[in-house]
């Protein structure tokens, strides 16, 4: 659609499809606890991110280990196998986040997609959400 002004000004808008689960980077822009989200602890931002393999496998950094592990898919369901990862000690803001992280991706999540926002949400109420990046962005590696 475009908008056009009396003086003959214009912008284009464009619609963009929802972003893929499988293959999207998803960066961590937030904690849920219940119906409560909460920000990242400073130092964090940008700092955890994850990506879902189409072969069943989730990778990524949790702001301060990277982790790989098996991610099987069903419905609106997410069941997360072992997660394993490096086992450096960082300092406390970030181990917090890792360790809040590590909780939601234990066992079976519910998640959703709306438009390039992703939640996930453990049975106990604690999740995350997260969003995609950019199309077109320039990728980096996790952890940089």
């Amino acid at each position: 659609m475009t908008l056009t002004t009396r003086t003959g000004d214009t912008i284009a808008l464009t619609s963009e499809p929802p972003a893929p689960l499988t293959g999207t980077t998803w960066t961590v822009t937030s904690l849920v606890s219940g119906s409560t989200a909460s920000s990242l602890p400073t130092g964090t931002e940008k700092k955890a991110r994850l990506t879902f393999g189409k072969d069943g496998s989730v990778r990524g950094t949790l702001g301060c280990n990277h982790f790989r592990g098996a991610a099987t898919v069903t419905g609106s369901t997410i069941t997360f196998d072992r997660i394993d990862g490096t086992r450096m000690m960082c300092p406390d803001p970030r181990m917090k986040l890792e360790r809040a992280l590590l909780a939601v991706l234990d066992g079976r999540t519910a998640y959703r997609i709306d438009h390039r926002a992703l939640s996930l949400t453990a049975a106990n109420g604690e999740g995350l959400v997260a969003t995609a990046r950019a199309p077109g962005a320039t990728a980096q590696a996790p952890g940089r």
